[in-house]
């Protein structure tokens, strides 16, 4: 959710930016994704709320990596 990293983020050529403070985040990751989810889902936050819906964004037999430590 960090301005700056946004925008580095788009400099590093990310073609999308979900922030997910002023987006939601499974409506967005289906509209970038055409209703598939995506097929490798990293959560490296620690926000205990951005794990629950890794499982929402990731496609059927997709990855989700949890690389981070949770409370």
């Amino acid at each position: 959710p960090v301005k700056e990293k946004h925008e580095l983020a788009r400099k590093l050529g990310a073609e999308h930016v979900i922030d997910p403070f002023k987006d939601n985040i499974i409506e967005k990751s289906m509209r970038i994704t055409n209703g598939e989810g995506f097929d490798v889902v990293i959560e490296a936050s620690g926000a205990r709320s951005a794990a629950a819906p890794c499982l929402d964004i990731v496609a059927k037999c997709g990855t989700v990596t949890y690389f981070a430590v949770f409370p």
